[in-house]
């Protein structure tokens, strides 16, 4: 099948997913904004942001339903992406033509590299925080 982005991601799919991304952004502040928890202000940082330890079930549902497909499927998509890079790089004979013709015009937009880039200077910015919190936290209980 030819690796194609409008065989991969039809309208509704897109749409599909736009729904998904509204609704779980939705569940995400629903909690604050309907009274159930109040936020807490960081002053370090200027934010406001929920008490997520208060929330325990919540913080885990939220986890596995919202950002679990998401990583997976991130994961999933760069690791497809750079192997099949590798396999035409190395020369391991392929057998369609019109695939091979497809994938190599694909994998050649320079656009897999930058919106990769981008997704790993997102994570790198935010691992320093997300790793002191997760420290503060953790020598918060143990105290």
């Amino acid at each position: 099948k030819p690796l194609r982005y409008e065989t991969v991601q039809t309208k509704t799919r897109c749409q599909c997913w736009m729904a998904f991304t509204w609704i779980s952004v939705a569940m995400m502040c629903c909690p604050p904004l309907l009274g159930f928890n109040k936020p807490i202000f960081d002053e370090q940082a200027f934010i406001c942001m929920l008490d997520w330890g208060n929330m325990a079930a919540y913080t885990i549902t939220l986890s596995i339903l919202i950002l679990g497909p998401s990583v997976i499927t991130i994961v999933y998509t760069y690791f497809y992406i750079f192997s099949m890079k590798l396999k035409l790089r190395s020369g391991v004979p392929i057998h369609d033509k019109e695939y091979a013709t497809a994938l190599s015009e694909n994998l050649s937009n320079p656009s897999h590299y930058m919106s990769f880039a981008l997704i790993m200077t997102f994570w790198l910015s935010w691992a320093p925080y997300a790793l002191l919190r997760i420290y503060i936290s953790i020598q918060g209980a143990a105290e």
